[in-house]
C-alpha cells in the first residue's frame, strides 16, 4: 500500500464573486483540467479531484473561495 502525504493545505487557488456561483466556478475548475488531458471526478460535495501519475489535487469550496490540497503518494518512481 503506498503511503500519501499532504504537500500543501487550503491554498487559495480562486475568488468567487457570488457565493451563488460556486457550482459553475467548480464545474470550470473540471473543465479547464479534463481540457488539459487530466483525469478529474466529483465528489457529491462538489470537491474536484484531479488525478495525476503522483497524487491528486482536490479543489473544494470555503466560502466564497476555491481552495486547492495537493496530496502525493509516496514510492512512486519516475521512469524515463
Amino acid at each position: 500500500m503506498e503511503k500519501t502525504t499532504m504537500t500543501n493545505s487550503g491554498i487559495p487557488y480562486r475568488a468567487v464573486g457570488d457565493i451563488l456561483r460556486m457550482p459553475e466556478a467548480l464545474n470550470k475548475v473540471a473543465q479547464e483540467h479534463i481540457d488539459e488531458g487530466y483525469c478529474v471526478s466529483r465528489t457529491a460535495f462538489g470537491v474536484v479531484i484531479v488525478n495525476l501519475d503522483d497524487g491528486e489535487i482536490h479543489y473544494y469550496p470555503d466560502g466564497n473561495v476555491i481552495r486547492m490540497t495537493v496530496f502525493q503518494r509516496a514510492g512512486v518512481v519516475e521512469v524515463e
